[in-house]
């Protein structure tokens, strides 16, 4: 007999029959696979991916008693795992809906309506006796939206939610040796949907990976790595905490980042064990050079590899620093969004999405707003990308009722607060990538953050805490006429200041310059990509590199969210609303640096000019010299050539190659062209762009990664100059329906009723026909 299903309804169960949240690893039977890392590649991981029979339930009171002895799949739909139902366009599956503040239900917290569609997955799996009798099986759920109950051969095993997040399940109980039958019943809304608001379009279901894990019965359970480096940031240590299933010893080995092996030995455990390791002459990751350790732990017959990146994050006053240098977050705000998939993310997709933000000189995401794949942080870590890691949380909806703070200030809500944040934190931990550790988005403030705050504290002391929605709040005691207000404007529960969309005068006389903020500022979105945007981004990154105390930010946002209803071949992209839903945000979704496709806008590739690793700080012509500064680091400037165009007229008359720019990181330095300058002729320029001599994992070798243009003066533009009469001032006459300016024999009319150019005409010749 089916069970009542209401789990879903109560804040007091949040996961049932689950294990609690660990680190993110998978064990291997031998150490070069576990080195490699390719999960599908070991024999301890079953992949449960790929079609599963499925059927759709407009609402959860009308699902059948799927346990029963007599029910079969058999008629079922078939329907690939992972993916967004919502996305198997024509077959009623719902449809996908776009909204970015309304609940895309009836808000009545914590209840959702008892019309909640669902959907039941349904597929066999093979395990044979001797894993049933001797390995600890568990099934794991990287993420499904919104939750699910789970049924193994027709018997109740667990609950889950948080759509984002990893839910692990040992089975091994109601396992039979051959064949098993797994039932997922996912819904669409629970009550955890209240804090799953983001601005997205909205679709459910078993949106990443499924799979199996065969353990051994003593095992390593979790992994705390933690690195420590000296002040000179020549040597460190890497310690590693241990919780194992039982007594067990445990091997180790700790490779350098070029494959040597540093240190092994041997420890016994009983329930916990401690590996500490001292590293000198460290190799250091950075967002530049992402160097990684590999420490592999042998217990019994399983293999596990860590990787590990010795780096320090720290703020010291108003600065983030990063192994001692005054970095900059050069940043994007990325979703997952798949145009046929919908929230499902394959591991290919997220490769393509990094190695396209490698290409155009981006160096942080921001995880918005949610964590991402488990894999997608081991990515950051091995090409070298700083995280904004953030929990699956927001709850905009909120400001409609004009209560944004109802739960995060509820201890009604605190256990699912706490929840979130625990297990963002536990799964990722062990990633040197993440730079910053956020509570959530765009859901108000109040004592459920600062639990969270304490929470990150308790486990990484020198964590980096951020939350958009407290300086915001708190923006009033800044402008206000009382310095007691200014005074009592800081807030113990942030390590960084963050808001969004201020302007950049803003962001520096409020923020970078202002004796009473006490910490490194932040953008956590700006420039929002929208149509023609972004268009202000130079103004922003002088005001970044100007100030210290200006950390950086992130761009809104890197993907334009859409569904295709045309076909591979060729897309066709829709709005929010084409679906006929209610409420909606109509075009707000395609608001991204690229394309669903991921074609690259206009706007990523004035973004990557804007943080081009080197830059021109001046030209002189008369010694054809220019001065160059490396923006980076930690990096020389090596592997960039400048390749260099004398352009007259258009076309190019000479050019040259300076090979290896070996600019020590930011510093500048002068090189002097072989060309004569003195006499040019027409209207020419110096075109220079700086190109990688080095093949990398995103780009080939001769790669532009920016670029400079200096107009020249010539004996041509200097006469123009001289023999150019005197400017005359506009003039303007207005009626009742235009305004009219005239400029010498070219004249402009504005019609004020549509205040639109109507006309412009030269010379009495009428340049607009349309």
């Amino acid at each position: 007999m089916l069970p009542e299903l209401n789990y879903h309804k109560s804040l007091e169960h949040l996961h049932v029959g689950c294990e609690k949240p660990t680190a993110y690893f998978i064990p291997f039977t031998n150490e070069s696979a576990a080195r490699e890392g390719n999960r599908a590649e070991s024999e301890r991981f079953a992949s449960l991916c790929g079609e599963w029979s499925f059927r759709y339930y407009a609402s959860v009171n009308d699902i059948d008693d799927f346990t029963a002895e007599d029910y079969t799949s058999a008629g079922s739909d078939k329907l690939t795992v992972p993916k967004s139902w919502q996305y198997e366009l024509g077959r009623g599956y719902d449809v996908p809906h776009y909204t970015n503040v309304n609940y895309p239900f009836i808000a009545d917290p914590p209840h959702v309506p008892d019309d909640n569609p669902c959907g039941l997955y349904e597929r066999s799996f093979y395990v044979d006796g001797e894993s049933v009798k001797s390995r600890e099986i568990h099934m794991i759920f990287e993420g499904v939206d919104s939750c699910f109950y789970l049924f193994i051969n027709k018997k109740f095993v667990a609950y889950s939610q948080v759509s984002h997040m990893t839910s692990d399940i040992i089975v091994n109980d109601y396992l039979v040796e051959g064949e098993n039958t797994v039932q997922v019943l996912v819904l669409k809304w629970c009550d955890g949907s209240y804090l799953e608001d983001q601005d997205k379009i909205r679709s459910s279901g078993i949106i990443r990976e499924v799979y199996l894990l065969y353990r051994d019965p003593v095992h390593v359970k979790d992994i705390f790595v933690k690195t420590k480096l000296d002040d000179s940031f020549e040597s460190g240590s890497i310690r590693a905490e241990l919780e194992l299933t039982g007594k067990v010893a445990v091997e180790y080995t700790l490779y350098c980042p070029f494959g040597k092996a540093l240190a092994s030995g041997c420890v016994d455990g009983d329930g916990h064990a401690d590996i500490a390791i001292d590293v000198e002459k460290a190799v250091l990751w950075s967002d530049e050079s992402p160097a990684l350790y590999d420490l592999v732990l042998k217990v019994g017959d399983e293999y596990i590899s860590q990787k590990v990146g010795l780096r320090r994050f720290e703020i010291k006053g108003k600065v983030l620093y990063v192994n001692g240098k005054k970095v900059k977050g050069k940043g994007v705000n990325r979703h997952d969004s798949h145009p046929e998939l919908g929230s499902s993310t394959p591991v290919e997709h997220m490769i393509r999405d990094l190695y396209i933000l490698k290409a155009h000189n981006v160096n942080m995401i921001r995880t918005s707003h949610y964590p991402n794949d488990p894999r997608l942080p081991e990515l950051c870590d091995k090409l070298g990308f700083y995280l904004c890691d953030e929990t699956d949380i927001e709850t905009h909806g909120m400001t409609v009722f004009g209560k944004w703070d109802a739960f995060s200030d509820s201890d009604d809500w605190a256990e699912s607060y706490l929840d979130r944040i625990e297990r963002m934190l536990e799964r990722d931990k062990n990633r040197a990538c993440v730079l910053m550790w956020s509570v959530g988005n765009e859901s108000g403030t109040g004592i459920n953050h600062k639990r969270m705050y304490e929470y990150v504290h308790s486990r990484i002391p020198d964590a980096i805490v951020h939350s958009e929605d407290i300086t915001r709040r708190r923006k009033h005691m800044l402008v206000s006429d009382k310095k007691e207000d200014k005074e009592a404007y800081d807030c113990s529960w942030i390590d960084i200041e963050s808001r969004m969309y201020p302007a950049p005068d803003e962001c520096v006389d409020l923020y970078a310059k202002n004796k009473y903020v006490k910490k490194p500022f932040f953008l956590c979105e700006y420039s929002h990509a929208m149509g023609n945007g972004p268009g202000d981004l130079e103004e922003y990154w002088q005001a970044i590199y100007a100030n210290d105390g200006f950390f950086g930010g992130c761009v809104w946002e890197m993907i334009d969210h859409s569904v295709n209803v045309g076909t591979l071949a060729e897309p066709k992209f829709i709005y929010g609303g084409d679906f006929g839903t209610r409420p909606h945000d109509s075009n707000f979704c395609v608001d991204g640096l690229v394309y669903p496709d991921r074609r690259v806008h206009s706007g990523l590739v004035e973004y990557k000019q804007v943080l081009r690793p080197c830059r021109m700080l001046s030209f002189d012509q008369k010694r054809a010299t220019l001065r160059l500064r490396n923006m980076l680091y930690f990096k020389t400037l090596a592997d960039l050539d400048l390749i260099w165009s004398l352009v007259r007229n258009g076309k190019v008359v000479k050019q040259g190659r300076i090979a290896g720019l070996n600019i020590r990181p930011q510093t500048s330095r002068s090189y002097a062209l072989p060309v004569d300058l003195s006499e040019l002729d027409g209207f020419c320029t110096l075109d220079i762009s700086f190109r990688s001599n080095v093949a990398t994992e995103w780009a080939d070798a001769g790669y532009e990664v920016g670029f400079e243009q200096v107009e020249l003066e010539s004996a041509a533009m200097v006469a123009e100059a001289e023999n150019s009469p005197s400017k005359k001032a506009l003039e303007v006459s207005e009626d009742s329906k235009l305004i009219v300016v005239a400029d010498g024999d070219k004249t402009y009319a504005v019609d004020k009723i549509h205040g639109l150019i109507c006309s412009i005409n030269k010379g009495g010749k009428e340049l607009i026909t349309t």
